[in-house]
């Protein structure tokens, strides 16, 4: 047995009956080597003070839950086996004592053990878990990304990323506790976007990727669209034209106020803004605006349409007096101060409000607390006093304090909402209903043409692929 392997097993074997009931995440790089942290100022003109721009070192992984070995990497082998880590994050990763880092695994796997090979990934994220905020006790709370991806699956955007607590020992250092979560990545069981399409971001830091970043017409001086499917080293210039192409045209479409719903799915950008105002976000200069566009033909380029992906990065969430919408939903940084004036987008965001009115608060979110409570209370305590011992500012709030605390802002947001909503419902009388005023039916041959839903009894006959506003497909044969 290897020495980095034996090393490992032993620290897990070893601490076996002391650990959480937690997996333990434990990495041994080549050479003991630590990943650094390098800081890039951005250039003039640009709105983020730092950024990080680091390098991988190379390692093996191996997670354990109650001293049995769940996953290991093997030795590093470049393509073949073991993994990588840096340091991630931009003022995160410039900034937090703990460090949020970046895994790239050789080979495919699922770290969080489900049973299904559409999980298998190479790329993974440890987030770190403090968050100041000063509404909270202590001026902190350690579960905004769960809380956040809780709001995202009740409004149902299309794909979430999955997580998990874990404890992180790093070449026998204990780091502290972790949350593991899938990064917001093209491939099976998460974007799912064909070869074709493209995955791009809204992105401040688009100065440090090297040249690999383009801007549109209407885009803000400090904010770039940077390549995430193709990787921008990887974008053809074919690709390139086509991608900034659709963007302008949409941007024209937009700002000339015309609806735009030819372009992008009104139903996830309804739903990703919807979580947001839900979860009153603050941030509105900021990352982590991704758009994914499932495929890109040249004969129809309009034949699937932007969709906004999974939220990422809730730092700034519960900041706004629970009468406000998200700073995102109004102000001029970015789309959606132009979409609600809209009349069919703004329809299409009331249905989705109607239809979650009833269940969303009971019986989705304090469902999801409750159990998320049960499931981790013990341990998360356990964890967060090993982690108290190297943070000692952070961890100093219980589970169930901070749960408690989440879920009576979660009431006093959703239960303010309703009178925005009403504003809104009342600028979009005329709309005849919430499926016609949203983007309801869109119609494909099955050469990928589209028809509109108003020209669905002159279509030729033929097998078409209808979808709805909430992203629902049928297929169907016109006689």
């Amino acid at each position: 047995m290897c020495a980095c392997l034996f090393s490992l097993l032993m620290f897990a074997d070893n601490e076996k009956n002391a650990w959480p009931d937690l997996p333990l995440l434990q990495i041994e790089t080549v050479g003991g080597e630590m990943p650094q942290n390098n800081i890039v100022y951005p250039p003039e003109g640009c709105i983020q003070a730092v950024s990080t721009k680091n390098e991988h070192v190379p390692g093996r992984m191996v997670i354990t839950f109650r001293g049995d070995t769940l996953y290991d990497s093997g030795d590093y082998v470049a393509g073949a086996s073991g993994m990588r880590i840096k340091i991630r994050g931009n003022s995160t990763g410039a900034y937090l004592e703990q460090h949020p880092y970046k895994l790239k695994l050789s080979k495919k796997a699922d770290l969080l053990m489900r049973e299904d090979k559409e999980y298998l990934h190479k790329d993974w994220v440890l987030l770190s878990i403090h968050t100041w905020t000063p509404v909270f006790t202590n001026n902190q709370t350690n579960i905004t990304t769960w809380v956040g991806n809780m709001v995202s699956r009740a409004v149902g955007l299309h794909w979430v990323p999955a997580t998990e607590f874990v404890n992180v020992v790093l070449n026998g250092e204990y780091q502290g506790l972790y949350t593991l979560i899938e990064s917001i990545e093209r491939g099976e069981g998460r974007l799912n976007v064909e070869k074709s399409g493209f995955v791009i971001e809204h992105d401040p830091f688009f100065w440090n990727e090297d040249g690999y970043y383009f801007k549109s017409e209407h885009q803000a001086d400090y904010f770039g669209w940077t390549y995430k499917y193709p990787e921008g080293d990887e974008v053809t210039d074919a690709q390139q034209s086509c991608i900034q192409s659709y963007i302008n045209h949409f941007e024209k479409k937009l700002y000339d106020g015309e609806e735009v719903d030819e372009y992008i799915d009104y139903a996830s950008w309804a739903k990703w803004v919807l979580a947001h105002d839900i979860l009153g976000t603050y941030d509105v200069a900021g990352s982590n605006r991704y758009l994914c566009k499932k495929d890109y033909l040249l004969s129809t380029p309009t034949s699937s349409r932007l969709e906004m992906c999974a939220l990422w990065d809730f730092d700034s969430s519960f900041r706004l007096e629970k009468e406000q919408f998200s700073t995102i939903h109004d102000a001029d940084f970015y789309y959606y101060h132009s979409l609600f004036r809209l009349p069919r987008f703004r329809a299409t965001y009331v249905a989705l409000y109607d239809s979650l009115v009833n269940n969303l608060f009971y019986e989705n979110l304090c469902s999801e607390l409750q159990s998320f409570v049960q499931r981790y209370e013990t341990p998360f305590d356990e964890s967060a006093a090993l982690h108290n011992g190297l943070y000692p500012k952070e961890c100093r709030n219980r589970l169930c304090t901070q749960v408690e605390e989440i879920q009576t802002k979660l009431y006093e947001r959703w239960s303010a909402l309703s009178e925005n909503v009403e504003a809104l419902r009342r600028q979009t009388e005329g709309i005849e209903n919430a499926s016609s005023a949203s983007p309801s039916m869109l119609i494909y041959d099955m050469s990928g043409r589209h028809y509109d839903a108003s020209q669905l009894q002159q279509l030729p006959s033929g097998v078409y692929i209808q979808r709805d506003a909430w992203g629902r497909t049928r297929k169907f044969y016109q006689k």
